[in-house]
C-alpha cells in the first residue's frame, strides 16, 4: 500500500501551478479557456437532433463569435500571449464518443434575461465590498429543487435584501377580501401579501424579518420543537434579516441554505463563488444586487382562444363549462359579464404575474 509521501508526490501539481494560476487570475485569459471549452461542447454534440441542444447550440455559437471578437480585441493590449495559450489549447480537444455525456439542458438553464438587472439598494455598511454569487432554487411539487434565478450581492448587502429582490410568484398573489362570514368574495389585485420570512444557517441560526413580535424565525423553532423527525441539530434565533450583512454570517460555499417566505414557499439558495470586487470590468457599486439570470417561466394558455397566456382563473362560471377555467383578459372581457343570479357564485382569481410572468 502506498504511503503518504508516494500519494504526494503523485498527486503534486507544483509544475503546472503557476502556469494555472496565471491563467485563472487573468480575466482575458479565462475567457480563452471558456471560450475554448464550450467550443468542444458544440462540436460534440454537433450530430444531436434534440430539440433543446439544437437550441442551445445554434444560441451558444452566436455568443462565441460576440466572444471571440472582444478577445481579439483585447488581446492587443494584454501582457501576455493570448495566441500562444489558445494553439495550445487546440491541441486539447474531447473525443467524440463524448457527446453521449453532455447533459442536456432543461427549460431552467436558459436564461431570460437580455441583459443584467439592477437592484441599487444601499448597503449596509461602508467597508471594501466583496461579491457574493448566489443562485436560488425552488421546491416545486415532484420536482426537489428548480433553478429560478441567479443574484450578485455585494458583501455589505442583507439577507433581507435578498428576501426583497428575488422572483417568485408567491410575491404576487393579491390579497383576499372577505365577508363577515370570512369567505372569499373577491381579491384587491392592488394589494398583495406580504406573511414574513426567514433563512435557515448552516450552524442551525435561523433569521427572522422582525415584522412581528412573533415571526417567522420563532415559529420556525417552535415547529422543529414539535416535528420528531426533525434534526436533533439545536436551532437558535438570530438577528433580524435586514440586519444580517453577509460579511457578518458564517459563509460555506455550495451550502443549500434554507428560505421559507409567504406561508410555506420553500426555497433554497447556494452561495456559488466569492471574490473581490474590481472596478475596472465590474458593474458600479451602485447597481448592486443585480440579477443575472431568471429562468422562463412557461404559463397556461387560455382555455377559449388557446393562443394568449392565462392571466385569470374562473370559479364557478357555467358559461365556460370547467371550474376553474384560466382565460386570459381579452376573452373573459369579450365573454361579458355572467347573469346578475349567476355572478354571485362567480369568483375571478387574478393569476400571479409580476417578476415571473
Amino acid at each position: 500500500m502506498p504511503d503518504r509521501e508516494d500519494i504526494a508526490k503523485e498527486m503534486d501539481v507544483s509544475d503546472i501551478r503557476e502556469s494555472v494560476e496565471t491563467v485563472l487570475n487573468d480575466p482575458l485569459l479565462r475567457a480563452v479557456t471558456v471560450l475554448h471549452n464550450e467550443r468542444e461542447l458544440l462540436s460534440v454534440t454537433s450530430d444531436s437532433l434534440d430539440k433543446d441542444i439544437v437550441s442551445w447550440r445554434n444560441k451558444t455559437a452566436e455568443n462565441h463569435l460576440k466572444m471571440q471578437k472582444e478577445i481579439d480585441t483585447l488581446s492587443e493590449n494584454s501582457p501576455h500571449d493570448v495566441k500562444a495559450l489558445m494553439e495550445r489549447l487546440k491541441s486539447i480537444s474531447l473525443p467524440s464518443d463524448a457527446g453521449y455525456y453532455v447533459k442536456r439542458p432543461l427549460p431552467e438553464h436558459h436564461n431570460s434575461l437580455v441583459q443584467i438587472k439592477p437592484h441599487s439598494l444601499p448597503a449596509s455598511s461602508n467597508r471594501p465590498p466583496a461579491l457574493v454569487y448566489l443562485s436560488m432554487y425552488a421546491v416545486v411539487g415532484h420536482i426537489p429543487l428548480n433553478l429560478t434565478s441567479k443574484h450578485v450581492f455585494l458583501s455589505t448587502h442583507t439577507l433581507g435584501d435578498l428576501v426583497d429582490i428575488f422572483p417568485c410568484a408567491s410575491n404576487d398573489i393579491a390579497l383576499e377580501i372577505l365577508d363577515e362570514d370570512g369567505k372569499i368574495i373577491g381579491f384587491d389585485t392592488d394589494t398583495k401579501m406580504d406573511a414574513g420570512a426567514c433563512v435557515v444557517g448552516e450552524d442551525g441560526m435561523v433569521w427572522g424579518d422582525g415584522m412581528d413580535d412573533i415571526d417567522y424565525s420563532d415559529r420556525f423553532i417552535e415547529a422543529m420543537k414539535l416535528d420528531p423527525n426533525a434534526s436533533q441539530k439545536p436551532v437558535k434565533k438570530g438577528p433580524n434579516l435586514y440586519e444580517a450583512l453577509f460579511d457578518t454570517i458564517p459563509l460555506r460555499l455550495n451550502y443549500p441554505y434554507y428560505l421559507v417566505h409567504q406561508g410555506n414557499c420553500q426555497h433554497y439558495f447556494i452561495i456559488d463563488e466569492i471574490r473581490l470586487y474590481h472596478p475596472p470590468t465590474d458593474p458600479p457599486v451602485q447597481d448592486f444586487p443585480i440579477t443575472i439570470h431568471t429562468s422562463p417561466v412557461n404559463r397556461h394558455r387560455c382555455r377559449i382562444c388557446a393562443q394568449m397566456s392565462a392571466t385569470l382563473s374562473i370559479v364557478g362560471d357555467i358559461r365556460i363549462g370547467e371550474s376553474p377555467a384560466l382565460l386570459c383578459g381579452q376573452c373573459w372581457e369579450a365573454l361579458g359579464k355572467p347573469d346578475p343570479e349567476e355572478e354571485q357564485h362567480v369568483i375571478v382569481v387574478p393569476l400571479t404575474a409580476g417578476e415571473m410572468a
